[in-house]
Protein backbone atom coordinates (compact mmCIF):
# COMPACT_ATOMS: atom_id res chain seq x y z
CA UNK A 1 0.00 0.00 0.00
CA UNK A 2 1.43 3.45 -1.12
CA UNK A 3 1.73 5.88 1.75
CA UNK A 4 0.73 9.25 0.05
CA UNK A 5 1.90 11.56 2.72
CA UNK A 6 5.38 10.25 2.63
CA UNK A 7 5.11 10.35 -0.91
CA UNK A 8 3.98 14.30 -0.51
CA UNK A 9 6.59 14.94 1.97
CA UNK A 10 9.82 13.62 0.09
CA UNK A 11 8.85 15.38 -3.02
CA UNK A 12 8.36 18.32 -1.00
CA UNK A 13 11.78 17.90 1.15
CA UNK A 14 13.53 17.05 -2.05
CA UNK A 15 12.36 19.87 -4.20
CA UNK A 16 13.03 22.48 -1.40
CA UNK A 17 16.49 20.69 -1.26
CA UNK A 18 17.20 21.50 -5.14
CA UNK A 19 16.13 24.92 -4.86
CA UNK A 20 18.57 25.74 -1.68
CA UNK A 21 21.17 23.71 -4.10
CA UNK A 22 20.97 25.72 -7.02
CA UNK A 23 20.97 29.13 -4.77
CA UNK A 24 24.22 27.98 -3.20
CA UNK A 25 25.27 26.88 -6.69
CA UNK A 26 24.32 29.71 -8.56
CA UNK A 27 27.57 31.45 -7.82
CA UNK A 28 29.03 29.93 -11.06
CA UNK A 29 26.53 30.73 -13.32
CA UNK A 30 26.38 33.66 -11.63
CA UNK A 31 30.08 34.04 -12.04
CA UNK A 32 29.75 33.16 -15.96
CA UNK A 33 27.48 35.68 -16.70
CA UNK A 34 29.32 39.01 -15.38
CA UNK A 35 32.99 37.53 -16.31
CA UNK A 36 31.93 36.64 -20.00
CA UNK A 37 30.95 40.42 -20.05
CA UNK A 38 34.18 41.75 -19.75
CA UNK A 39 35.02 44.08 -22.87
CA UNK A 40 37.25 41.95 -25.10
CA UNK A 41 40.17 43.58 -26.04
CA UNK A 42 40.98 43.26 -30.10
CA UNK A 43 44.52 41.59 -30.26
CA UNK A 44 46.93 43.65 -31.97
CA UNK A 45 47.30 43.15 -36.18
CA UNK A 46 50.77 40.78 -36.92
CA UNK A 47 52.85 40.92 -40.39
CA UNK A 48 53.82 37.94 -39.26
CA UNK A 49 52.17 34.73 -41.25
CA UNK A 50 50.95 31.58 -40.61
CA UNK A 51 51.05 28.62 -42.68
CA UNK A 52 47.65 27.48 -42.72
CA UNK A 53 46.42 23.90 -43.79
CA UNK A 54 42.29 24.90 -43.85
CA UNK A 55 41.08 21.07 -43.40
CA UNK A 56 37.43 20.86 -44.49
CA UNK A 57 35.95 17.18 -44.03
CA UNK A 58 33.27 17.08 -46.76
CA UNK A 59 32.10 13.57 -47.64
CA UNK A 60 29.40 13.98 -50.36
CA UNK A 61 28.60 17.60 -49.76
CA UNK A 62 28.21 18.71 -52.84
CA UNK A 63 24.89 20.68 -52.20
CA UNK A 64 26.86 23.06 -49.67
CA UNK A 65 30.63 23.07 -50.42
CA UNK A 66 30.38 26.05 -52.92
CA UNK A 67 29.48 28.51 -50.21
CA UNK A 68 32.37 27.40 -47.88
CA UNK A 69 34.82 27.67 -50.40
CA UNK A 70 33.44 31.27 -52.07
CA UNK A 71 34.26 32.15 -48.55
CA UNK A 72 37.97 31.14 -48.84
CA UNK A 73 38.02 32.97 -51.94
CA UNK A 74 37.00 36.03 -50.38
CA UNK A 75 39.77 36.04 -47.43
CA UNK A 76 41.74 39.00 -47.24
CA UNK A 77 44.70 36.95 -45.70
CA UNK A 78 47.74 36.45 -48.33
CA UNK A 79 46.27 33.22 -50.01
CA UNK A 80 49.88 32.09 -50.35
CA UNK A 81 49.98 31.42 -46.50
CA UNK A 82 46.68 29.03 -46.37
CA UNK A 83 46.33 25.82 -48.85
CA UNK A 84 42.53 24.57 -48.57
CA UNK A 85 42.80 20.59 -48.02
CA UNK A 86 38.69 19.22 -48.64
CA UNK A 87 38.53 15.84 -47.40
CA UNK A 88 35.86 13.34 -48.92
CA UNK A 89 35.84 9.25 -49.66
CA UNK A 90 35.35 8.77 -53.17
CA UNK A 91 36.58 9.78 -56.31
CA UNK A 92 32.92 9.82 -57.52
CA UNK A 93 31.42 12.39 -55.15
CA UNK A 94 30.99 15.44 -57.20
CA UNK A 95 32.39 17.57 -53.94
CA UNK A 96 35.77 16.96 -56.05
CA UNK A 97 34.63 18.72 -59.22
CA UNK A 98 33.83 21.42 -57.29
CA UNK A 99 37.23 21.55 -55.47
CA UNK A 100 38.76 21.72 -59.30
CA UNK A 101 36.37 24.58 -60.21
CA UNK A 102 37.78 26.76 -57.12
CA UNK A 103 41.04 25.67 -57.95
CA UNK A 104 41.50 23.73 -54.46
CA UNK A 105 42.99 20.41 -53.42
CA UNK A 106 40.78 17.45 -52.13
CA UNK A 107 42.05 13.87 -50.37
CA UNK A 108 40.45 10.69 -51.26
CA UNK A 109 40.30 8.83 -47.98
CA UNK A 110 41.50 5.06 -48.25
CA UNK A 111 41.18 3.34 -44.72
CA UNK A 112 37.34 3.60 -44.39
CA UNK A 113 37.09 1.04 -42.60
CA UNK A 114 36.01 1.35 -38.87
CA UNK A 115 36.82 5.11 -39.50
CA UNK A 116 34.25 7.06 -40.42
CA UNK A 117 34.86 9.94 -38.10
CA UNK A 118 35.50 13.09 -38.92
CA UNK A 119 38.42 12.75 -36.94
CA UNK A 120 40.25 9.90 -38.35
CA UNK A 121 39.60 11.96 -41.47
CA UNK A 122 41.73 14.49 -40.13
CA UNK A 123 44.04 11.92 -39.04
CA UNK A 124 44.43 10.18 -42.59
CA UNK A 125 45.34 13.28 -44.05
CA UNK A 126 47.56 14.21 -41.44
CA UNK A 127 49.31 11.41 -41.86
CA UNK A 128 49.44 12.11 -45.42
CA UNK A 129 51.05 15.06 -44.75
CA UNK A 130 54.58 13.47 -42.91
CA UNK A 131 54.61 10.36 -45.34
CA UNK A 132 55.00 13.82 -48.30
CA UNK A 133 56.54 16.01 -45.71
CA UNK A 134 53.98 18.18 -46.63
CA UNK A 135 54.55 21.07 -43.37
CA UNK A 136 52.10 24.07 -42.13
CA UNK A 137 52.29 25.94 -38.94
CA UNK A 138 48.93 24.87 -37.57
CA UNK A 139 45.52 23.41 -39.14
CA UNK A 140 42.17 25.12 -39.17
CA UNK A 141 39.39 22.30 -39.56
CA UNK A 142 35.93 23.95 -41.07
CA UNK A 143 33.13 22.07 -41.31
CA UNK A 144 31.32 21.86 -44.95
CA UNK A 145 28.32 24.43 -45.25
CA UNK A 146 30.38 26.82 -43.11
CA UNK A 147 30.87 30.45 -44.37
CA UNK A 148 33.89 32.32 -42.84
CA UNK A 149 33.66 36.43 -42.66
CA UNK A 150 35.60 37.79 -44.98
CA UNK A 151 38.58 38.52 -42.02
CA UNK A 152 38.38 35.20 -39.95
CA UNK A 153 41.47 33.89 -40.94
CA UNK A 154 43.76 37.04 -41.05
CA UNK A 155 42.41 37.41 -37.42
CA UNK A 156 43.17 34.13 -36.47
CA UNK A 157 46.69 34.71 -37.70
CA UNK A 158 46.70 37.36 -35.88
CA UNK A 159 45.32 35.33 -32.51
CA UNK A 160 47.79 32.90 -33.08
CA UNK A 161 50.69 35.55 -33.00
CA UNK A 162 49.80 36.31 -29.48
CA UNK A 163 51.13 32.87 -28.29
CA UNK A 164 47.41 31.18 -28.74
CA UNK A 165 47.82 27.67 -29.51
CA UNK A 166 44.27 26.78 -30.04
CA UNK A 167 41.87 29.59 -31.27
CA UNK A 168 38.73 29.71 -32.59
CA UNK A 169 36.20 32.61 -33.45
CA UNK A 170 32.34 33.27 -32.58
CA UNK A 171 30.31 30.49 -33.73
CA UNK A 172 27.34 32.05 -35.70
CA UNK A 173 24.06 30.84 -37.35
CA UNK A 174 22.87 30.77 -41.07
CA UNK A 175 19.41 29.70 -40.47
CA UNK A 176 18.70 30.13 -36.57
CA UNK A 177 15.38 31.91 -37.53
CA UNK A 178 14.09 29.24 -39.58
CA UNK A 179 12.23 26.74 -36.84
CA UNK A 180 11.99 26.46 -33.51
CA UNK A 181 15.07 23.48 -33.87
CA UNK A 182 17.27 25.61 -35.44
CA UNK A 183 16.78 28.52 -32.74
CA UNK A 184 17.03 26.49 -29.99
CA UNK A 185 20.22 25.48 -31.31
CA UNK A 186 21.76 28.55 -31.72
CA UNK A 187 20.88 29.87 -28.30
CA UNK A 188 22.24 26.50 -26.85
CA UNK A 189 25.84 27.35 -28.70
CA UNK A 190 25.19 30.89 -28.13
CA UNK A 191 25.45 29.81 -24.54
CA UNK A 192 27.96 27.92 -25.14
CA UNK A 193 30.31 30.75 -26.94
CA UNK A 194 29.30 33.78 -24.89
CA UNK A 195 28.79 32.39 -21.92
CA UNK A 196 31.11 29.61 -20.95
CA UNK A 197 33.48 29.81 -23.74
CA UNK A 198 34.04 33.51 -22.68
CA UNK A 199 34.51 33.02 -18.88
CA UNK A 200 37.10 29.92 -19.80
CA UNK A 201 39.26 32.02 -21.61
CA UNK A 202 39.07 35.32 -19.19
CA UNK A 203 39.34 33.13 -16.17
CA UNK A 204 42.07 30.10 -17.36
CA UNK A 205 43.19 30.93 -21.09
CA UNK A 206 41.33 28.15 -21.89
CA UNK A 207 38.16 27.81 -24.16
CA UNK A 208 35.49 25.38 -25.16
CA UNK A 209 36.08 23.65 -28.69
CA UNK A 210 32.45 22.85 -30.91
CA UNK A 211 33.48 21.09 -33.93
CA UNK A 212 34.44 23.94 -36.50
CA UNK A 213 35.96 27.06 -36.99
CA UNK A 214 38.93 26.60 -34.77
CA UNK A 215 42.31 26.34 -35.22
CA UNK A 216 45.09 24.55 -33.48
CA UNK A 217 49.53 24.35 -33.74
CA UNK A 218 50.78 21.73 -35.48
CA UNK A 219 53.38 21.72 -33.15
CA UNK A 220 50.84 19.87 -30.48
CA UNK A 221 49.85 17.65 -32.96
CA UNK A 222 53.66 16.46 -33.23
CA UNK A 223 54.05 16.79 -30.09
CA UNK A 224 51.06 14.54 -29.09
CA UNK A 225 51.93 11.67 -31.26
CA UNK A 226 49.65 12.30 -34.21
CA UNK A 227 46.16 13.46 -34.75
CA UNK A 228 44.77 11.25 -31.94
CA UNK A 229 41.35 13.01 -31.30
CA UNK A 230 39.91 10.01 -33.47
CA UNK A 231 36.05 9.88 -30.91
CA UNK A 232 32.95 10.62 -32.41
CA UNK A 233 33.51 14.17 -30.39
CA UNK A 234 37.35 14.99 -31.59
CA UNK A 235 36.53 18.98 -30.58
CA UNK A 236 36.03 17.74 -26.88
CA UNK A 237 39.00 15.21 -26.61
CA UNK A 238 40.90 18.50 -28.43
CA UNK A 239 39.68 20.02 -25.44
CA UNK A 240 40.48 18.12 -23.10
CA UNK A 241 43.75 17.37 -24.48
CA UNK A 242 44.71 20.97 -23.95
CA UNK A 243 43.21 20.91 -20.55
CA UNK A 244 45.30 17.91 -19.21
CA UNK A 245 48.53 19.65 -20.78
CA UNK A 246 47.80 23.18 -20.17
CA UNK A 247 48.35 24.47 -23.77
CA UNK A 248 47.25 27.97 -24.01
CA UNK A 249 43.49 28.65 -25.59
CA UNK A 250 41.48 31.02 -26.63
CA UNK A 251 37.75 32.05 -27.65
CA UNK A 252 38.04 35.72 -29.74
CA UNK A 253 34.73 37.17 -30.44
CA UNK A 254 35.26 39.78 -32.70
CA UNK A 255 35.33 37.72 -35.85
CA UNK A 256 32.99 34.81 -36.76
CA UNK A 257 32.09 32.47 -38.98
CA UNK A 258 28.42 30.92 -39.65
CA UNK A 259 27.30 27.79 -39.40
CA UNK A 260 23.77 25.74 -40.47
CA UNK A 261 21.79 24.25 -37.86
CA UNK A 262 20.14 20.91 -38.48
CA UNK A 263 16.92 21.43 -39.08
CA UNK A 264 14.57 18.45 -38.99
CA UNK A 265 14.15 16.46 -35.62
CA UNK A 266 15.63 13.53 -37.38
CA UNK A 267 18.89 15.38 -37.69
CA UNK A 268 19.18 17.09 -34.44
CA UNK A 269 18.34 13.62 -32.58
CA UNK A 270 21.35 11.89 -34.48
CA UNK A 271 23.76 14.62 -33.72
CA UNK A 272 22.65 14.72 -30.10
CA UNK A 273 23.40 11.15 -29.50
CA UNK A 274 26.41 11.43 -31.00
CA UNK A 275 27.78 14.59 -28.71
CA UNK A 276 26.44 12.87 -25.37
CA UNK A 277 28.06 9.28 -26.09
CA UNK A 278 30.66 10.77 -27.49
CA UNK A 279 31.55 12.80 -24.70
CA UNK A 280 31.44 10.07 -22.39
CA UNK A 281 34.30 8.19 -24.06
CA UNK A 282 37.42 7.06 -22.32
CA UNK A 283 40.23 10.29 -22.42
CA UNK A 284 42.96 8.58 -20.61
CA UNK A 285 44.97 7.97 -24.02
CA UNK A 286 44.82 11.82 -24.04
CA UNK A 287 46.70 12.15 -20.77
CA UNK A 288 49.56 10.64 -22.42
CA UNK A 289 52.33 11.57 -23.30
CA UNK A 290 53.16 12.49 -19.75
CA UNK A 291 55.80 14.40 -19.55
CA UNK A 292 53.92 17.45 -21.80
CA UNK A 293 53.64 19.76 -19.91
CA UNK A 294 53.02 23.32 -21.58
CA UNK A 295 52.61 25.57 -17.92
CA UNK A 296 50.29 28.55 -19.40
CA UNK A 297 48.66 28.29 -15.54
CA UNK A 298 50.54 28.08 -12.35
CA UNK A 299 49.10 25.32 -10.22
CA UNK A 300 46.30 26.56 -8.18
CA UNK A 301 44.93 27.90 -11.43
CA UNK A 302 45.22 25.15 -13.32
CA UNK A 303 43.68 22.71 -10.21
CA UNK A 304 40.45 25.02 -10.66
CA UNK A 305 40.58 24.86 -14.55
CA UNK A 306 40.05 21.45 -14.63
CA UNK A 307 37.92 21.36 -11.85
CA UNK A 308 35.94 23.93 -13.89
CA UNK A 309 36.05 22.16 -16.92
CA UNK A 310 35.42 18.86 -15.16
CA UNK A 311 32.08 19.48 -12.89
CA UNK A 312 31.19 22.98 -14.82
CA UNK A 313 27.91 21.12 -16.96
CA UNK A 314 26.79 18.97 -13.37
CA UNK A 315 24.96 21.53 -11.70
CA UNK A 316 22.30 22.19 -13.77
CA UNK A 317 21.81 19.20 -15.19
CA UNK A 318 21.59 17.45 -11.89
CA UNK A 319 19.13 19.98 -10.73
CA UNK A 320 17.21 19.47 -13.68
CA UNK A 321 17.35 15.55 -14.22
CA UNK A 322 16.25 15.72 -10.60
CA UNK A 323 12.93 17.95 -10.83
CA UNK A 324 12.27 16.05 -13.93
CA UNK A 325 12.06 12.50 -11.73
CA UNK A 326 10.10 14.74 -9.39
CA UNK A 327 7.58 15.75 -11.76
CA UNK A 328 7.04 11.95 -13.19
CA UNK A 329 6.74 10.77 -9.60
CA UNK A 330 4.27 13.32 -8.98
CA UNK A 331 1.79 12.47 -12.04
CA UNK A 332 2.08 9.04 -11.52
CA UNK A 333 1.40 9.53 -8.09
CA UNK A 334 -1.50 11.55 -9.09
CA UNK A 335 -3.17 9.51 -11.49
CA UNK A 336 -2.75 6.38 -9.03
CA UNK A 337 -4.21 8.49 -5.96
CA UNK A 338 -7.16 9.42 -8.32
CA UNK A 339 -7.98 5.72 -8.20
CA UNK A 340 -7.66 4.54 -4.46
CA UNK A 341 -7.05 8.43 -2.52
CA UNK A 342 -8.88 11.07 -4.00
CA UNK A 343 -8.04 13.17 -1.71
CA UNK A 344 -4.60 13.64 -2.20
CA UNK A 345 -5.08 14.54 -5.80
CA UNK A 346 -5.24 17.88 -5.80
CA UNK A 347 -2.09 17.90 -3.61
CA UNK A 348 -0.37 15.50 -6.17
CA UNK A 349 -2.09 17.51 -8.67
CA UNK A 350 -0.32 20.71 -7.54
CA UNK A 351 3.12 19.23 -7.04
CA UNK A 352 3.56 17.95 -10.41
CA UNK A 353 2.50 21.02 -12.25
CA UNK A 354 4.79 23.08 -9.82
CA UNK A 355 7.65 20.62 -11.11
CA UNK A 356 7.20 20.97 -14.62
CA UNK A 357 6.31 25.01 -13.82
CA UNK A 358 10.27 24.88 -12.24
CA UNK A 359 11.72 22.87 -15.26
CA UNK A 360 10.15 25.02 -17.94
CA UNK A 361 10.60 28.62 -16.07
CA UNK A 362 14.57 28.24 -15.72
CA UNK A 363 14.87 26.58 -19.38
CA UNK A 364 13.22 30.61 -20.68
CA UNK A 365 15.12 32.14 -18.43
CA UNK A 366 18.51 30.67 -19.61
CA UNK A 367 17.49 31.13 -23.10
CA UNK A 368 15.97 34.47 -22.44
CA UNK A 369 19.27 35.77 -20.87
CA UNK A 370 21.41 34.21 -23.77
CA UNK A 371 19.00 35.94 -26.15
CA UNK A 372 19.63 39.84 -24.32
CA UNK A 373 23.06 39.01 -24.39
CA UNK A 374 23.62 37.43 -27.61
CA UNK A 375 20.50 38.85 -29.77
CA UNK A 376 22.92 41.13 -31.77
CA UNK A 377 24.40 38.19 -33.72
CA UNK A 378 21.30 36.16 -33.50
CA UNK A 379 18.61 38.63 -34.96
CA UNK A 380 15.99 37.21 -33.51
CA UNK A 381 12.70 39.41 -33.88
CA UNK A 382 9.80 39.32 -30.93
CA UNK A 383 7.91 36.25 -32.57
CA UNK A 384 11.52 34.32 -32.73
CA UNK A 385 12.33 34.96 -28.68
CA UNK A 386 8.26 33.82 -27.88
CA UNK A 387 8.56 30.71 -29.33
CA UNK A 388 12.06 29.79 -28.61
CA UNK A 389 11.93 30.31 -25.12
CA UNK A 390 8.81 28.24 -24.96
CA UNK A 391 10.15 25.63 -26.79
CA UNK A 392 13.78 25.34 -25.40
CA UNK A 393 12.92 22.85 -23.22
CA UNK A 394 12.29 20.58 -25.78
CA UNK A 395 15.95 20.63 -27.23
CA UNK A 396 16.88 19.21 -23.73
CA UNK A 397 13.66 16.72 -23.51
CA UNK A 398 15.56 15.59 -26.84
CA UNK A 399 18.93 15.22 -25.07
CA UNK A 400 17.46 12.79 -22.36
CA UNK A 401 16.22 10.87 -25.13
CA UNK A 402 19.40 10.92 -27.22
CA UNK A 403 20.72 9.46 -23.91
CA UNK A 404 18.14 6.09 -24.01
CA UNK A 405 18.65 6.07 -26.99
CA UNK A 406 22.34 5.25 -26.95
CA UNK A 407 21.82 3.49 -23.99
CA UNK A 408 19.84 1.01 -25.77
CA UNK A 409 20.80 0.93 -29.00
CA UNK A 410 24.83 0.68 -29.06
CA UNK A 411 25.57 0.73 -32.64
CA UNK A 412 24.09 4.73 -32.49
CA UNK A 413 27.16 5.31 -29.94
CA UNK A 414 29.84 4.97 -33.00
CA UNK A 415 27.41 5.78 -36.17
CA UNK A 416 28.50 8.91 -37.64
CA UNK A 417 26.08 9.72 -39.73
CA UNK A 418 26.17 12.68 -42.35
CA UNK A 419 23.74 15.22 -41.28
CA UNK A 420 22.05 17.03 -44.41
CA UNK A 421 21.98 20.39 -44.87
CA UNK A 422 20.26 22.58 -47.36
CA UNK A 423 23.21 25.16 -48.29
CA UNK A 424 20.73 28.41 -47.82
CA UNK A 425 22.46 31.27 -46.66
CA UNK A 426 20.58 34.28 -45.34
CA UNK A 427 22.27 36.75 -46.60
CA UNK A 428 21.24 39.53 -43.90
CA UNK A 429 23.24 37.89 -41.66
CA UNK A 430 26.81 37.19 -43.51
CA UNK A 431 29.18 39.85 -42.62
Amino acid sequence: MIDYAFWIWLINFIAYGLFILMIILSWYYLASFFISGQRVKPVPHSDKKTHFAVIVPARWEARVIKNTLQSFKKQTYNKKFFDVWVIVESEKDPTTLICKHFGYKYFVRKDLVGKQTKGYAIQELHNYFIENDINYDAYMIIDAGNVLSNRYIEIMNDLRQTGVRVGLGYRNYTNASQNWMTSASAVFFSYMMSFTARMRTNLFQKTTLCGTGLYVDVDIIKEAGGWKFTGMTEDTQLTAYCYYHDVKMRYYPLVEFYDEQASTLKANHAQKVRWIWGYFESRKHLHEPKDLDYKTLGKVARFFAKLEYTFGVYPFAIFSALNFLLFATSLILTILSSFAHPEYTTTFLGLTFSQFGILWGSYMLIALLVIIKDNKHLKFNFPTIIWTMLTYILFFVDITAAIFDGLFHKKKRKSWERIEHTGKVDKKVIK
